[in-house]
């Protein structure tokens, strides 16, 4: 199961000096269904044709610029508790998990998210990602860019749970990564 933001990507990591807000990248069939389950709102955010301008693409810039917006935010944190509690409702109730239950949170500041979850879950295993050289300074984070894949992490979680897609460089690449 993976749950994922709905919102627009950040552009703000280009290069080129053209002003990008949406100008120079295609999101196009953005499709989006949603499940209502008494709180819950669940987002699956299907991006069938994202495409960036990769040439003019700057990784260590975007890494920079993620990194100083984490430390220049780390006291605040934009976690819906609610939303989590509802989540983690839904998968004991309808999705019936049972045992101990295998989460990843990707981009998580400060660890909120995988905190609320392993109080909500007994029994859980859940621990975060976050770019940020900060990521070390939180229990339960380690220091991750979502968008690389780590095969010992295919196939091992119930669940994958971010807020963060907004801060993708490809979204479509993260979620396939995911």
């Amino acid at each position: 199961m993976v749950l994922l933001s709905s919102k627009r990507p950040s552009t703000d990591h280009f290069t080129d000096g053209n002003n990008h807000n949406g100008l120079n990248t295609k999101l196009s069939k953005f499709k989006s269904r949603i499940r209502i389950s008494s709180k819950l709102i669940m987002a699956f955010v299907f991006l069938s044709s994202w495409s960036l301008s990769l040439a003019k693409f700057n990784y260590q810039e975007y890494v920079r610029t993620q990194t100083d917006g984490n430390k220049r935010k780390i006291a605040r944190q934009f976690v819906d508790a609610g939303t989590i509690e509802a989540i983690a409702k839904y998968m004991k109730n309808e999705m019936k998990v049972e045992g101990v239950v295998y989460g990843i949170c990707h981009g998580t500041r400060r660890g909120l998210e995988q905190r609320i979850f392993r109080d909500l879950l007994p029994n859980s295993n859940v621990f975060g990602t976050e770019i940020s050289d900060t990521a070390t300074n939180f229990e339960h984070t380690i220091q991750w860019d979502y968008h690389l894949k780590k095969p010992e992490w295919e196939g091992h979680f119930d669940f994958i749970y971010s807020n963060t897609l907004d801060h993708s460089y490809d979204p479509q690449l993260a979620v396939d990564v995911w």
